[in-house]
């Protein structure tokens, strides 16, 4: 392997891990912020125990599994690999 692709999948995995962390870290500010906003009701947060025990809800899931940004930050990675080789090719012509 070329010296110069050593360098861009060495930049590619750094893109890769500050993908990661900046993704990790907005989910955590993000449920920062939200616990800090949040004031209980204590007056009607038993208004709707009926509704609650009498229906259920299907298909309704909203957390991003490891997988998905695992998938994500691959996807970033490699986009910018590819991008970078492309360029130096052309570069070098």
């Amino acid at each position: 392997m070329k010296k110069s692709r050593v360098k861009v999948l060495i930049e590619s995995l750094m893109v890769t891990f500050l993908t990661a962390v900046v993704f990790i870290g907005w989910q955590v500010v993000n449920g920062y912020l939200l616990t800090k906003a949040y004031v209980p009701d204590i007056v009607n947060s038993y208004a709707s125990v009926d509704n609650l025990q009498n229906k259920v809800a299907f298909g309704t899931r909203s957390n991003v599994s490891g997988l998905f940004i695992a998938a994500v930050c691959l996807f970033v990675g490699s986009v910018y690999y590819v991008t970078r080789v492309v360029l130096i090719a052309k570069r070098t012509k």
